[in-house]
């Protein structure tokens, strides 16, 4: 199944929030925000970035 490209808006801070845990772990804002998303939706364990 293809990949589904999503767009969203985010407050400021939240932004810069999420640019300074990019610099810190070295990943990508596709990464930290699939992540997160999986996890606060309970499927971490089901899902694969590709």
């Amino acid at each position: 199944m293809p990949n589904i490209s999503i767009g969203i808006r985010i407050p400021t801070n939240l932004h810069k929030r999420l640019e300074v845990y990019i610099a810190e772990t070295h990943l990508t804002k596709t990464e930290v925000i699939f992540n997160a998303l999986a996890q606060y939706l309970g499927a971490s364990e089901e899902m694969t970035l590709s």
